[in-house]
């Protein structure tokens, strides 16, 4: 699940230029983001995912398209599942179906084109996962919950990037020293709409190396969803299937 969930080469140059700005406007961006979690029951969207390592030395995003849904349950648990039809790197385009589900205590991850399936079991029968908390869903969005609890995890700035997107106000959270967000990431930039919902996150691993970008649009909120949508066509033998614990 890790590799979906956690949440761009000149990332830290893009950073060092971020003009920090008063406080007041990251109090109302957070009371924002949980006022349009209070009610939240489902959220569906089309979603771009670029992934990028200072590493391997390539300057090419390596780019995912697709889209996601996420439904909570009345138990208090979600279900998940995030569908990339296409892949890009540079100026290489291919139909590459990969598959994400996560409904009850175990992940599924398909990949259509190397026949591969694995299937990992995420979270205890007596654990509750809501993803659409910090550090339990696809992208870390601090939705739905209460400003002192981000703090808690986080130091929250507002930040202005020097190219931003047009309508949307920026937030940087820096993991606190010795909480459980730091030793996964160094930084989360978050993009806003007008509508106070988080479109826009970018994330930079804890080494400073891996870089995520995930864009979401054409938001659809607490639409219905078909239970259908949660549901994978069965494989046969010719596919490659492994199991696995956390």
């Amino acid at each position: 699940m890790k590799k979906i969930v956690y949440l761009v080469t000149g990332v830290l140059a893009w950073i060092s230029g971020l003009a920090l700005a008063e406080t007041s406007g990251v109090d109302r961006v957070l009371k924002q983001l949980h006022d349009r979690g209070s009610d939240l029951k489902t959220l569906a969207a089309d979603v771009v995912l670029k992934t990028a390592d200072t590493e391997l030395g390539d300057p090419d995003w390596d780019t995912r398209v697709g889209r996601m849904v996420v439904e909570r349950q009345p138990d208090g648990n979600t279900r998940l599942r995030v569908t990339f039809l296409r892949r890009e790197r540079g100026n290489r385009v291919e139909q590459a179906r990969r598959e994400y589900v996560l409904d009850g205590e175990k992940l599924i991850e398909r990949d259509y084109p190397e026949k591969r399936q694995v299937v990992r079991v995420v979270r205890k029968p007596d654990e509750k996962l809501d993803l659409f908390r910090l550090g339990e869903g696809p992208f870390p969005l601090p939705i739905g919950q209460p400003p002192d609890e981000v703090r808690k995890e986080f130091e929250v700035q507002e930040a202005r990037p020097d190219k931003p997107e047009t309508g949307l106000t920026y937030i940087q959270l820096l993991p606190h020293n010795g909480r459980p967000m730091a030793d996964r990431f160094s930084l989360i930039l978050v993009g806003v709409n007008p509508e106070g919902w988080p479109v826009f996150v970018q994330t930079l691993d804890k080494n400073g190396v891996q870089t995520t970008q995930a864009r979401l649009s054409n938001l659809r909120i607490n639409d219905p969803v078909d239970s259908k949508a949660f549901d994978l066509e069965s494989i046969d033998d010719s596919w490659k299937k492994f199991e696995g614990g956390y």
